[in-house]
């Protein structure tokens, strides 16, 4: 359980849910360690914090092996997975839903609910996460933007959105590629190219270097997951890197 003054955990809310995904669709090895996790598909920059987030949530002990909450969710069938997925974010976030109900709360009263957790920096990922998990679970119909704070009477300027990574359920790999039938869903229109050109800032705001690397790696990840490689894996690999300082306005 997450406890006050303690350790709250961060990670993009899409590597959380691949890795228990994957986890109820295919074998995977155990223990979980960041090495396993990244093979299923999570970026190496966030595999350590998410190792770290499901420890947090109860979902693997001090070791990585799977806990029976985790088990439970492995074996229960689509229907009752967000209820039982609910189960685990309000026993792990027990102390949060004590004060603060994110079905009616605004979302900056709870950011102040983590106020008492560690690390300071990663208090706004850290609500993206918990909303996330509660939006995951259907706790929230819709994952609610996060509150702006006006000063002197003044709109502040908008904030940088963190990346999120949706990871869909795996998709079979085939060898050679069959060809796509007849009305299948264009890359473009996928959701989870959708949703991640929806974590992109406002055109002429900051984008970090550091923020850009994190949703290159993010559509790595996507890609991955999505799409099938070549025979031999003999198609050149797609990368994308951060082209300005830091601090500079594209």
């Amino acid at each position: 359980m997450i406890e006050s003054g303690g350790t709250a955990p961060y990670a993009p809310t899409g590597a959380v849910t691949g890795v228990i995904h994957a986890y109820r669709d295919r074998p995977i090895p155990t223990p979980i360690n960041t090495d396993v996790i990244e093979r299923i598909g999570v970026p190496a920059s966030i595999a350590p914090r998410t190792l770290q987030a499901l420890k947090l949530l109860d979902l693997l002990d001090a070791d990585g092996t799977p806990t029976p909450a985790m088990e439970d969710l492995r074996k229960v069938g689509a229907d009752e997975f967000p209820s039982r997925l609910a189960d685990v974010v309000r026993a792990a976030y027990a102390d949060v839903f004590t004060y603060r109900d994110p079905t009616t709360d605004d979302p900056s009263k709870i950011e102040d609910a983590f106020r008492s957790y560690d690390p300071v920096g990663m208090r706004p990922r850290m609500v993206t996460l918990f909303l996330g998990l509660c939006q995951e679970a259907g706790i929230i119909e819709e994952k609610p933007g996060r509150a702006a704070k006006a000063t002197n009477g003044q709109k502040p300027a908008a904030r940088e959105r963190r990346p999120r990574i949706t990871a869909p359920k795996p998709q079979p790999r085939v060898d050679p590629p069959t060809p796509k039938p007849a009305g299948a869903v264009p890359g473009a229109d996928h959701l989870v190219i959708r949703g991640l050109l929806q974590t992109l800032p406002p055109v002429g705001t900051v984008f970090s270097d550091a923020s850009r690397k994190e949703w290159a790696d993010a559509v790595l990840a996507a890609f991955n997951l999505i799409y099938v490689r070549a025979p031999k894996d003999s198609e050149p690999r797609v990368t994308i890197t951060p082209s300005s300082e830091e601090g500079s306005n594209h």
